[in-house]
């Protein structure tokens, strides 16, 4: 399996078993249609991958691309670190730090775990959705990634990634206008109005969803803390997976 880790991205999903990635990709849709489309999707990237040439680069300066699962075994995060940002973190850290145990942070309070996840210093991560394919065919999956969860299932997050606009390049070109045209707005806000725009809370969306239905408790302080708590140690327990996983590779 680990063969697989001289290649770039390309080479791998050329070498993969092209319908065990399709049923992973499938997977990660609820329904029976939305999961027939995600077949039929995995088909098109793959036709368009082989008109792609992957950029050539130095391997010193080669990306790498993480994936690791989350809190509890649900969703996985997937994302790209750079190879010098890696190096230059293994020098700053030159033995392990022991993460924090899972009967431990039962008996931290909320406010002390998310203090524990702002103090982690790690690798910067970048999202790749916006990224252009002969870039990301280009960089190298983790080992640690495909020796824990499987070649495919790896693969599966990262064509998510690649494919989340569409297949088409187009798709992703209309996002990046949105978002320049959204950035110029917001530029313009702050010039005029010397402050930056401030969006909705989430009572005012929540305000417009719910219409009449709509009440001060819609919800609870109880269930905001428990989501909240669920949510710091989903992040904490993500970054430390992710740490043990750039002590093995680079």
């Amino acid at each position: 399996m680990l063969k697989h880790t001289s290649m770039n991205r390309n080479e791998v999903f050329m070498h993969c078993d092209k319908n065990k990635l399709a049923k992973e990709f499938a997977a990660m849709y609820s329904d029976n249609e939305e999961q027939a489309a995600a077949v039929k999707e995995v088909d098109r990237a793959f036709a368009r991958m082989e008109t792609v040439t992957p950029k050539a680069v130095n391997p010193d300066e080669q990306s790498i691309i993480v994936v690791c699962k989350g809190f509890g075994d649900e969703g996985d995060d997937t994302v790209c670190i750079e190879v010098g940002d890696l190096r230059n973190w293994k020098e700053k850290h030159t033995k392990k730090s022991e993460p924090i145990s899972d009967e431990m942070l039962t008996f931290m309070s909320t406010d002390e775990i998310e203090n524990a996840v702002m103090n982690q210093d790690l690798p910067t991560k970048y999202a790749f959705e916006l990224s252009a394919w002969d870039e990301i065919l280009s960089w190298k999956l983790a080992p640690s990634s495909i020796y824990i969860y499987g070649l495919e299932f790896c693969l599966s997050r990262v064509l998510w990634e690649m494919t989340f606009f569409g297949v088409d390049e187009s798709g992703v070109e209309l996002e990046k206008e949105k978002l320049d045209t959204r950035f110029e707005e917001a530029q313009r806000f702050f010039d005029e109005n010397k402050e930056p725009q401030i969006g909705f809370s989430i009572e005012d969306i929540a305000k417009k969803l719910l219409g009449d239905d709509y009440t001060e408790d819609w919800y609870p302080e109880e269930e905001q803390e428990r989501d909240r708590r669920n949510m710091v140690i989903s992040s904490y327990i993500a970054s430390t997976t992710a740490a043990l996983f750039w002590w093995v590779d680079g």
